[in-house]
């Protein structure tokens, strides 16, 4: 079974490797993200969590979400903005298990009332994330500023 763990100083390195996957045009040093996460203070964020999933003590992943508030519903939401398994670990069914870690988690909270995820990716994201999360007919409008 997956253990989820925050961010700490010991899974810092793992992370950025992680995201290195999925950074595309943006290039930035190990030391870069370090001083990005404290001066954040996104490993003790209160709406921001970077989650990084455990098999026994070997991690295979991250999860980036964010938590924000639903007034009308009384409670808050996630959204779970990216599931990364490390290269070495992927196509062995650990972003399904992160997922189901993470849902697990959100339905003990008796605040959380919705998880939503936002994709591109139709082909490998968009497989995942079809098995666990409705398709919504929500139009997602959005803008690009101040893209490393």
């Amino acid at each position: 079974m997956i253990k989820l763990k925050a961010l700490s100083d010991d899974s810092l390195e793992f992370a950025f490797q992680c995201l290195k996957e999925l950074r595309g045009r943006a290039r930035y040093s190990l030391s870069d993200f370090e001083r990005y996460v404290r001066a954040n203070h996104l490993m003790d964020h209160s709406n921001f969590e970077m989650l990084v999933g455990y098999t026994g003590k070997f991690p295979i992943g991250i999860l980036t979400c964010n938590r924000f508030a639903m007034p009308r519903y009384l409670g808050f939401g996630y959204e779970l903005e990216e599931v990364i398994i490390c290269p070495s670990r992927q196509g062995q069914g650990y972003g399904k298990q992160l997922v189901r870690a993470f849902l697990r988690r959100a339905k003990s909270d008796k605040s959380i009332r919705k998880v939503i995820v936002k994709t591109d990716d139709q082909v490998r994201a968009g497989k995942l994330y079809k098995k666990y999360f409705s398709v919504s007919p929500a139009t997602v409008y959005h803008t690009t500023v101040n893209l490393l």
